[in-house]
Order: C-alpha cells, then structure tokens, then sequence
C-alpha cells in the first residue's frame, strides 16, 4: 500500500477494514476457481492426436493446447445440438424465403425446379440453385435475375411449341399407317427401341421418357436426322429433308414395310430390323431373318 493511502486510512479509521476486505478477496480467490474439465479429444495431453491440425500446429483444436475444457461434456452436446437445430430452422426458413421470391407456392416450387433444370446449361442458375439447396436466401436482385430468365424461358417455351403446332397443321398428310402397325408389333414382341432401315432412311422408335415419346425418328443412313413422324402419322421434316426424298421414301415403305425390308437385305445383306449380317441360307433367300420377320409382325 502507498504512503498515501497510509496517510488517509489514518485519517479515516479505515485501515483495518481495507485489510479486511483484502484477505476475503483472496479467500474468495481460492474458494471459486472454475471447475476444469478433461479434454476428451486430447486426454488432457494438449495435443491434437491426428498430427498437424488445419490451424498448422500441433495444439489440440479443441481446447486449443490447454488440455482442459470449462465446461462439462453434457453441457457442450447440449450446446452442438441447440446450434444444430438453429442450423436447420435458418436453413428451412432460407428454403421458404425462396419459395416466396419465385412466386410463393407450387409456383414457387416450380420455377425453383425449372431453375434446376437450366442449371444444365446455365452457369447462373446452376450457382442459385445451388445456393437454394445449401439453405441460403436469395437476395431481392437474385430472385428477380432468375424470375426475369425464367419468365423468358417459359415465353420462348411457348413460342417453339406454337410453331411447333402450325408445323404440325400444315404437315403434308401422307398414309404412315403400315409404318406404325409394324412398329406396334415390334413393341409388342419386347423390343424396347426398335429401328428399321429401308429405302435409305432408318426409322426408329423415340424414348418412352422423352419429350418426344410416342414419336418415330427419321434419319438418313448417314445419319442425318431428316424429322419426326408424330403418332398422328405426320411427317415433320427439318431444313435438311427438302429435297432428300424422304417423304417418298416413307410413303414406299409405309405400303409395304416386307417389302422394303426384303429389298433392304438383298441389297445390303443385312437384315432391315436388326442390321445384322444375314448369314443363313434362308435368310439370305428372304431377305430378313424369320425372327425379325415374326417379331415385326412381318
């Protein structure tokens, strides 16, 4: 203590009380140290066990190598599973956030799921789906880019499917009706994705889960994608079937799909509904395989 305290506690009388008040300090000191608590990744050693840590020393990263922790085991699951829980409700409360910036409800969900689909091709998207799908809300300039991009897909959607339509309308009405029966037989027999060659197109059957399914595909044997033949029976050619011959062609094999298949093996020596070479004497004669020929209802 100083000179100077010295001279006031004696003018004061509080000497004895300041002394007083020290030693229960000091008692008080001793009497409340925090409890220490082993550190269950360490032992208590205050090494990280696994090696170098991500910090670039040896330290335990737990209780940062002191080898204690000040509170107990119970008390810091509690505390992971509370922030857990916190994690989880602000992830969910960024998922409805963005629900309602795309339009709030199915329309929400559904512009959200268009969003993962031109995330195929759109780096923005992919990164705001992204963003979505870690829990992270979008901002207001965000939702708007993506409202504005998807609004603009579904605009251009519906112009291609317009046009599509009057292309549709104004298809010349050819007779394919032979060209689908023997397609109908295919399927029916098991085949999954028959193809016919013939007249020097190949037709074959679309993907039953494509955009395009119940369709037939036209292409010449270079494989030059001629159009689509609809389940209607109409010829949609593309630019590169003008002038190919195609629609002739179809027309041909359409009155007699035997027929075309026959004068497709003679000429090739292939069979016209598998492509493989034929090799038995009557096959060769007939110009198809008769399993093929059964098969396509032949």
């Amino acid at each position: 203590m100083s000179s100077f305290d010295d001279f006031i506690d004696d003018l004061t009388g509080h000497g004895a009380d300041r002394e007083e008040m020290n030693k229960k300090a000091t008692k008080g000191d001793n009497e409340f140290t925090r409890k220490q608590f082993t550190c269950e990744s360490c032992g208590g050693s205050g090494l990280w066990r696994g090696g170098r840590n991500s910090h670039g020393n040896d330290k335990c990263h737990t209780c940062h190598g002191k080898g204690f922790l000040v509170t107990d085991p119970k008390t810091r699951a509690k505390a992971r599973a509370r922030a857990a829980e916190k994690k989880v409700d602000a992830r969910r409360a960024a998922i409805t956030s963005n629900i309602e910036a795309m339009g709030g409800g199915v329309l929400g969900s559904d512009r959200l799921e268009a969003l993962r689909e031109a995330g195929e091709w759109s780096e923005f998207a992919a990164s705001l789906y992204a963003q979505h799908r870690d829990g992270k809300a979008f901002s207001e300039k965000q939702a708007a880019a993506a409202t504005r991009m998807l609004d603009k897909l579904e605009a251009n959607r519906k112009a291609k499917a317009q046009a599509a339509n009057v292309r549709r309308q104004a298809a010349p009405t050819v007779d394919l009706a032979g060209i689908k029966a023997m397609f109908e037989a295919a399927v029916a027999s098991g085949y999954k994705r028959p193809k016919y060659r013939a007249e020097g197109f190949v037709i074959s059957l679309a993907p039953a889960h494509g955009a395009n399914a119940g369709h037939l595909y036209v292409k010449s044997v270079d494989d030059v994608y001629m159009g689509k033949i609809t389940p209607e029976m109409k010829f949609l050619g593309v630019r590169d079937a003008e002038g190919s011959g195609v629609e002739k062609a179809l027309a041909v094999i359409a009155a007699d799909p035997k027929g075309a298949a026959v004068r497709y093996g003679a000429k090739t020596g292939e069979c016209s509904c598998c492509g493989r070479t034929l090799t038995d004497p009557k096959s060769i004669e007939a110009g198809i395989g008769p399993i093929c020929a059964d098969r396509w209802g032949f």
